[in-house]
């Protein structure tokens, strides 16, 4: 499903999609998928300490 909505290179929807759905790899598919959330939410919870959201 990754290569029919993006154009083809090395994206973490086609590594995800490789681990889980050619080898069968659910932990490295899981991992992949997980830490992009956390450098987010580290990232979010920085600019929030610095107080980037005070004027929303």
């Amino acid at each position: 499903m990754p290569q029919l909505v993006g154009p083809p290179g090395y994206f973490i929807g086609n590594m995800v999609y490789s681990q889980q759905g050619a080898i069968g790899n659910m932990p490295m598919a899981a991992a992949f998928t997980l830490v992009p959330i956390v450098l987010i939410a580290l990232y979010l919870a920085f600019v929030k300490r610095l107080g980037a959201f005070d004027a929303l």
